[in-house]
């Protein structure tokens, strides 16, 4: 069992600066034996093979402020004799010397900060180069066991003011060893969606917006923002301009293609069984997952916000190579296996195209007669989206998580008005 001690904080009652009021000791009887001869405090700590050592003159030289008004003229004959009043009176040792000796105290205070080394958990690391994910080793910390000290102190204060005390330590063990960690370091979700590297300012800005969470750490109970931790969409922060959907249709704007990089992350996060706080779907359905999957994000407007519910911290691993980018969650599997199923329940068709007038197309002539789709429309859909969830290969349970709304979008056919010559013909 992993002991604990503390001080008792010099602002606690026993430790005010206010005169002590104990029943049976009035002030008279602190101020008597006025006729014993004044002897000095001479301490001498030893620990680990380490010696120090302070005499009255220095604690009083160090801590003159904390010294008390009403025992500046008591010896220290008269200064014990009230440590052992206070005791009588059912304070513990500790208690007693933090009000006569408070200059004492602080030396001591101090000391236990030089001489402790704490004990230092494992952690979990990660090395962004190498996409690594690794656990620091635990170290055992020794610690002063503080109530043996006093009572050291104490009993010597009561032989001779010349006090040689040696330390009692205590080794510190660590509350999470690197065994433990270790189990909390494990893939526990793994999602990929694939991008057209031709487009180079999209590949980029899905790369900016998941180097933001390589490596990021999420603790028990914490929740996370897409859009605060990613950052404005802006040239500042380093994204570039690509295609974005707004107000249902594809314009040129900053951070297109950072959706693609939330998707991906909500996913993963799903597949880990973390709790989605907050999502929003597109107005129109997207290429790079099934329709109810998606993850829209807008500075100001839509956020994906992530949940972690486990007792324990789990970290993000992001990469982006090669057309795909990939997030991985790590922590301590659940022993669970979450699958997810997108349902179409009704298709709703593309409009009619919208036929405009043109001369050229692509650079080239488009004759009176000649059409040709500029761009293609696509039907929307209403959807449903469930998670499986199964355990040794058997389902344990289905939970709808989403219905979604996508747009029909019209396409639009070029009619050539370009006179044909007669060289068409012949």
């Amino acid at each position: 069992m992993l002991l604990s001690f503390s001080l008792v904080p010099f602002t606690s009652t026993i430790c005010s600066a206010r005169p002590l009021c104990l029943p049976g000791i009035t002030q008279q009887q602190i101020n008597a034996c006025q006729q014993s001869s004044c002897k000095n405090i001479d301490v001498t700590f030893y620990v680990q093979n380490q010696t120090f050592h302070i005499s009255q003159k220095e604690l009083q030289q160090k801590f003159a402020t904390l010294s008390r008004k009403e025992l500046q003229n008591q010896n220290i004959e008269q200064k014990i004799m009230l440590m052992q009043r206070i005791t009588q009176q059912g304070f513990t040792k500790q208690q007693s010397i933090m009000y006569v000796f408070p200059e004492l105290v602080a030396y001591i205070t101090w000391l236990q900060s030089v001489v402790e080394k704490p004990a230092q958990n494992a952690t979990i690391c990660y090395q962004k180069a190498q996409k690594q994910v690794y656990v620091q080793a635990d170290k055992q910390g020794v610690r002063v066991q503080t109530e043996a000290l006093y009572g050291a102190v104490y009993d010597a204060l009561l032989k001779k003011p010349i006090l040689q005390i040696h330390l009692p330590m205590y080794v510190e063990k660590p509350q999470i060893t690197q065994t433990q960690a270790q189990a909390y370091a494990k893939p526990m979700a793994t999602f990929a969606t694939k991008f057209a590297t031709s487009n180079a300012s999209r590949s980029h800005n899905i790369a900016q917006a998941l180097r933001a969470f390589d490596g990021y750490i999420l603790p028990p109970q914490a929740e996370v923002s897409f859009n605060q931790t990613t950052g404005v969409r802006n040239q500042q922060n380093g994204y570039l301009p690509a295609k974005i959907i707004q107000n249902g249709t594809y314009v040129e704007g900053y951070g297109g293609g950072v959706c693609q990089a939330s998707t991906t992350l909500y996913n993963a996060a799903l597949l880990a069984g973390l709790t989605i706080t907050e999502v929003h779907a597109h107005s129109l359905q997207v290429g790079y997952v099934q329709a109810g999957f998606d993850a829209m994000v807008n500075i100001g407007s839509s956020d994906l916000k992530i949940k972690n519910p486990f007792p324990y911290p789990v970290l993000f691993s992001t990469k982006v190579e090669n057309g795909t980018c990939q997030v991985t969650v790590y922590g301590k599997p659940s022993g669970l296996t979450i699958e997810r199923q997108s349902k179409v329940i009704k298709t709703l068709p593309a409009p009619k195209p919208k036929i405009k007038k043109a001369h050229t197309y692509n650079g080239e002539p488009l004759y009176l007669g000649q059409q040709v789709w500029q761009t293609y429309g696509k039907a929307g859909a209403q959807t449903q989206s469930y998670i499986h969830i199964y355990k040794n290969g058997k389902k344990i349970d289905t939970q709808k998580i989403r219905e979604n709304y996508y747009a029909s979008t019209q396409g639009v056919v070029l009619e050539g008005t370009t006179p044909c010559p007669e060289s068409v013909f012949t």
